[in-house]
């Protein structure tokens, strides 16, 4: 999880200069994402139905959060509770990762229904699931990535 979260990091430090680490910034995303998805979909796949797999779903939750890994002064100057809503800037990288979105969506839908949901810890993992999706304009800018595909 570590590893997504600093990928994300460097990634959203870009400042946009002409410079050989910038270029690395711009691609380390990109030339990463299928490797990203083959991982977490197979280690899914074959992970164990007990409350340890949260650390798997945790992985995924980093990794299609990327504006979660910005300059903590933009995301931390919101009043606490107040959700920030995804920005349409995000837009791309939901276009181009929208398989770990909603393939992986439906492979953990498919296990959620396999486990013993009174159970806390696995409650709570579905909870994650839900408040992740719930964030304000994330469905929406889910929606327009696949209408954009449907129009195709």
């Amino acid at each position: 999880r570590l590893l997504v979260k600093h990928l994300h990091y460097f990634a959203n430090s870009l400042v946009e200069d002409s410079s050989a680490m910038d270029e690395l910034k711009k691609v380390i995303i990109p030339s990463s994402q299928r490797r990203v998805y083959h991982f977490i979909r197979q280690t899914m796949q074959h992970w164990p139905l007990d409350s340890s797999f949260k650390q798997i779903l945790e992985i995924w939750l980093s990794y299609i959060q990327p504006w979660r890994y910005m300059d903590f002064r933009i995301r931390y100057n919101r009043p606490r509770g107040d959700p920030m809503p995804v920005d349409s800037r995000w837009l791309p990288f939901i276009a181009e990762n929208l398989l770990v979105y909603s393939v992986i969506f439906h492979q953990l839908i498919e296990r959620f229904k396999m486990l013993d949901l009174p159970s806390p810890r696995n409650a709570y993992m579905l909870f994650r699931l839900t408040k992740v999706f719930s964030q304000p304009n994330l469905c929406e800018l889910l929606k327009q990535v696949e209408g954009s595909l449907v129009e195709l």
